[in-house]
């Protein structure tokens, strides 16, 4: 019994070594347009992503030139928000990796209005007259929410984080858009209601009705997506610098609570990956593809590509 005992924490020790050399999943995330020459990805989702353990990759806002390469070395994919619209090269990688097992797809914002453009196919099903910029707020969660793998995803661990309750009790998710996915257009589009669960809806500042967090219904397809932003409430801080000192622009809540739903965000979509890092090394990951960092307010930092 002494020896099975030793060869059981010995098996248990090479599991966990094998499991800690494994190489980093890696997402890709579609950049933005900057300028004539540059595209940017805002530094507060990689971070978010990389305090899950996970790399990232750019993959150019027209569309990547090799999309087998992306493919097969990445695995999973980021649409962040910002201001852009979608593009055919969008388009095509959202629909060739969603053919891809085990790969999750996640939306913030832009991102989020994005995924309901595609799945719909209807780019107008997108409004354009919410009053929701820089306005945190509890998410008015659905019966759906009950279910939720996004949401019930720190249940049943030893510290047992209930994100459900953070989210549903506390301002702690930051909308900041004008755009956004109406409540009565999504359910007047079949695609959308038969693809999505919606687990939050919201009104604005007048009392319109949005819809704010969706899942895919169909867990093997691993679509998520926020009309909010989880990755501001660690990252971003909304300062102006250089002016009498920084004065505060957002109002993102940084409290507790809120630093460890953008944790729980950020690790969920990262735990999805079902497929060890397979990147080939034979191109360079957004931190080293970097030509330049460029400091703000709307983003504190944001990596510049050169195109």
């Amino acid at each position: 019994m002494h020896l099975f005992s030793h060869l059981l924490v010995l098996l248990c020790a090479l599991a966990y070594t094998e499991a800690f050399r494994s190489p980093p999943p890696v997402v890709a995330i579609v950049s933005h347009p900057y300028n004539a020459t540059h595209e940017y990805i805002a530094t507060s989702y990689i971070k978010n992503l990389e305090m899950s353990g996970a790399r990232v990759l750019r993959v150019p806002y027209e569309g990547a030139d090799d999309l087998e390469w992306v493919k097969e070395n990445t695995n999973a994919l980021f649409l962040m928000g910002g201001s852009a619209e979608l593009t055919d090269g969008v388009r095509e990688l959202f629909d060739a990796v969603r053919d891809i097992d085990k790969y999750p797809i996640w939306g913030t914002c832009l991102g989020f209005e994005w995924i309901h453009q595609m799945i719909s196919g209807d780019d107008t099903i997108i409004d354009a007259k919410l009053d929701a910029e820089n306005y945190s707020i509890p998410l008015n969660l659905t019966s759906a929410a009950e279910t939720s793998r996004l949401l019930n995803s720190g249940q049943g661990k030893e510290w047992s984080i209930d994100v459900k309750s953070m989210v549903e009790n506390y301002p702690v998710t930051l909308n900041n858009h004008m755009h956004g996915v109406y409540t009565s257009s999504f359910e007047a589009n079949s695609k959308l209601v038969e693809f999505f669960d919606v687990i939050s809806t919201n009104v604005d500042r007048s009392g319109v009705s949005f819809i704010s967090t969706v899942e895919s219904s169909d867990p093997s397809d691993m679509v998520y997506a926020t009309q909010w932003h989880p990755e501001k409430n660690v990252f971003e801080y909304g300062s102006q610098s250089g002016v009498d000192g920084d004065y505060m622009e957002e109002d993102i809540d940084h409290s507790e609570v809120g630093r460890r739903v953008s944790f729980e965000m950020g690790n969920f979509f990262v735990k999805q990956i079902g497929n060890e890092g397979s990147y080939d090394g034979t191109r360079m990951l957004a931190l080293e593809e970097s030509t330049g960092r460029l400091e703000g307010t709307s983003f504190e930092e944001r990596l510049l590509f050169k195109v």
